[in-house]
């Protein structure tokens, strides 16, 4: 399931698979199959998704289901119905799920996080930072692998808060949108492919040029962090410039792009000569 999440658009008969793994009677493959149905993102995931309710939807799945169907595959789950292509027959679960009749889970929980704003916001940062937030925490987007807090997973996924990587926005946006491969070092913590940490994917293809900036927004101005917004014209800017890269950026060529800024001299300790 993987495989087909992260590289779809190469797999010809990639709906017919999920579509086979979603009715599996494993739950954990169908939990993979919706999973991987949300980075579809359009009218065949949300049909993937429903047909979900067909089996049992137990503590793990539901939560997921549920987020997938009220963010990621919302509007294409609104085109269906407008269209009259949502075929519920012989379907009573995902009938009763959106008639309200059915509750099925919650979208992953966010409270006790340090997801607020470190300053006052204007009104434009406070639109950017709402917007952020919601794709922040979408199903398989950022919060998957670098938390409901920002701290990420010690030795695998890098921290987000506090991080010495979000001062450039060409860099931030070249991360968010072609992805990251390699080692790298994150306020002092080291990560190292070797050692199973995997890819950043990029998400050029999920977000347009205001989802992006927002995220991106979010990011600086959560977790403790206290950054400035980017704009979706710089997105705009860099998706322009990069869009014939396929390829992750790998960390020693975009530092070389955008290297860190250097880490400020240590105060001299009081009575030091």
């Amino acid at each position: 399931m993987d495989v087909i999440r992260h590289a779809f658009w190469q797999i010809p008969n990639h709906v017919e698979l999920l579509n086979q793994a979603v009715r599996d009677e494993n739950a954990r493959v169908r939990l993979t199959a919706v999973v991987a149905a949300t980075w579809l993102d359009n009218a065949e995931g949300a049909k993937i998704a429903v047909e979900a309710f067909k089996l049992p939807v137990d503590r793990w799945i539901g939560p997921v289901l549920h987020y997938a169907l009220i963010y990621t595959l919302k509007d294409d789950v609104e085109g269906l119905k407008a269209a009259g292509q949502l075929n519920l027959e012989g379907n009573q679960a995902a009938a009763d799920y959106f008639s309200g009749k059915l509750k099925i889970g919650q979208p992953v929980a966010e409270a006790g996080t340090n997801s607020k704003p470190a300053r006052k916001l204007t009104a434009a940062e406070e639109k950017a930072f709402k917007l952020g937030r919601e794709i922040y925490f979408r199903d398989a987007h950022c919060a998957t692998c670098h938390q409901a807090d920002g701290k990420g997973i010690q030795n695998i996924y890098p921290p987000l808060a506090k991080s010495n990587w979000l001062e450039d926005d060409e860099r931030l946006t070249k991360i968010l949108l072609k992805g990251l491969w390699g080692p790298i070092t994150v306020n002092g913590q080291h990560f190292d492919p070797t050692k199973g940490v995997p890819p950043m994917m990029g998400f050029g293809g999920l977000l347009n040029d205001e989802e992006a900036a927002a995220v991106l927004s979010y990011v600086r101005l959560s977790f403790g962090n206290n950054g400035k917004l980017v704009s979706p014209a710089t997105v705009k800017k860099v998706r322009e410039a990069t869009k014939d890269r396929v390829n992750f950026y790998m960390t020693d060529e975009l530092l070389k792009e955008h290297p860190l800024k250097a880490a400020p001299p240590a105060k001299a300790k009081k009575g030091a000569k």
